[in-house]
């Protein structure tokens, strides 16, 4: 037994050695392992930083192009909306300036025309006024009756185109009114509407009524000149347009809180529905056979707009009413 342990030992210690070598050149194979994966792992790192650093720096040049070229195009399109402005801007004061001058163009126009209508009316009031005094004059020495006729007619006719030129010449005044406001005397203005409408029943059979109410205390300061054509155009109107044998005109003036309010109603033809959007344009005559000019109507509404007041019509079962409404301190 003990032979056989002096025997064994030595193989028994090799064996342990190479236990150990074994052991010990599988530990350093395993840390070269190791150390070969981290120092791999290492480069592996240091290229990604590498990569991701010139990565960078190429979206970084790629970026700056691109903002450099961004950047050019904006000022190009910038350029380009300047030059378009300031050409809009060029057109637009040249359009400006061509309306200017064609309004100053308007402007002179209606000043020679306004001028030759108004010198044009009055040139021609003196031969009128002429040819209605020799036409008198001719009746009181002619005995032909077919010659009275005639210069009866030629009168008739000069009365019309005295008429006419006495409109137009009150267009004018309405246009050009600048006269200052006064306070009307209600007195005098009841007679001048007196007066008229007794000049027309000194022709024809007409009922009239004249109502000024007292409840005008307020002193109104108006233009009177407008206000007496406003009120003598209707009235001529309602008689023009009269029919039956009792035509009847009623006119009433009174104060509603701070308006003066004028009514003119008649019993004559009326105004047919489809007619009343025009009635206040020039030259409108809804009767062909009418003996008015047009103009009656549209003078009374440019006298109302002048003094800031509102007109309205109401038809009646028999007849019309105007209605007129002029602020107090028109």
């Amino acid at each position: 037994m003990g032979k056989l342990l002096l025997l064994f030992t030595p193989i028994l210690i090799n064996f342990s050695k190479s236990k150990h070598f074994l052991y010990t050149s599988n530990t350093l194979q395993e840390s070269i392992v190791d150390t070969a994966y981290v120092a791999h792992s290492h480069n592996l790192l240091f290229i990604s930083s590498m990569l991701g650093i010139g990565l960078s720096s190429l979206l970084g040049v790629y970026a700056y192009r691109k903002k450099s070229q961004v950047k050019q195009e904006l000022n190009t399109l910038c350029l380009q909306y300047s030059e378009k402005e300031f050409s809009m801007l060029r057109q637009t004061n040249q359009l400006k300036q061509s309306h200017l001058d064609i309004a100053q163009q308007l402007n002179v126009s209606n000043n020679e025309l306004n001028t030759f209508l108004y010198r044009a009316s009055h040139d021609l009031k003196g031969p009128i006024a002429s040819l209605q005094g020799l036409c008198e004059v001719a009746k009181m020495t002619c005995e032909d009756p077919i010659s009275e006729e005639l210069f009866e007619k030629i009168n008739e006719v000069s009365s019309s185109m005295n008429k006419m030129l006495e409109k137009i010449s009150l267009l004018h005044n309405i246009q050009n009114d600048n006269s200052q406001q006064e306070s009307i005397d209600w007195v005098r203005f009841e007679a001048d509407l007196q007066q008229q409408l007794e000049g027309y029943q000194s022709t024809t059979p007409l009922s009239y009524r004249l109502d000024i109410h007292d409840n005008i205390t307020d002193p109104f300061q108006g233009n009177t000149p407008l206000i007496q054509s406003i009120t003598r155009e209707l009235i001529e109107n309602a008689f023009t347009f009269r029919q039956g044998t009792q035509p009847e005109i009623n006119v009433k003036i009174y104060q509603e809180q701070e308006n003066i309010c004028i009514q003119i109603q008649d019993n004559g033809r009326g105004i047919p529905a489809e007619m009343r959007e025009r009635i206040f344009e020039m030259y409108f005559k809804g009767d062909l056979a009418s003996e008015g000019h047009g103009l009656g109507l549209y003078i009374v509404q440019k006298a109302v707009k002048k003094l800031n007041g509102q007109i309205t019509l109401e038809s009646l079962p028999q007849g019309s009413q105007f209605s007129i409404s002029i602020p107090m301190q028109a």
